[in-house]
C-alpha cells in the first residue's frame, strides 16, 4: 500500500513482473478489461491508475506493470 498525494487516499498497488511473456501478457489484458468493465460496481476494486517500468538500457521491451487500486 502506499499514499497517493494527489487523490488524498491510501491505494494499494499492485506489481505483475515478465510483462514479456505472452500468457502472463494475456491475463493481464483479461484483468483490466474486465476491471474496467465493472468500473463503477460497489462491491468490486477499481483501477486508479497504470505505470509501465521499462529496462534500463533504453529498450523498447517492458519488464513490470503497476497497477494502482482502491486499498480494502
Amino acid at each position: 500500500s502506499a499514499m497517493d498525494h494527489e487523490l488524498g487516499m491510501p491505494v494499494a498497488i499492485k506489481r505483475i513482473n515478465q510483462i514479456n511473456s505472452l500468457l502472463v501478457a494475456r491475463r493481464t489484458l483479461r484483468e483490466l478489461k474486465l476491471l474496467r468493465h465493472f468500473q463503477n460496481h460497489p462491491n468490486i476494486v477499481s483501477i486508479k491508475d497504470l505505470f509501465l517500468m521499462n529496462v534500463p538500457n533504453g529498450s523498447t521491451s517492458f519488464d513490470e506493470l503497476y497497477i494502482t487500486q482502491d486499498l480494502m
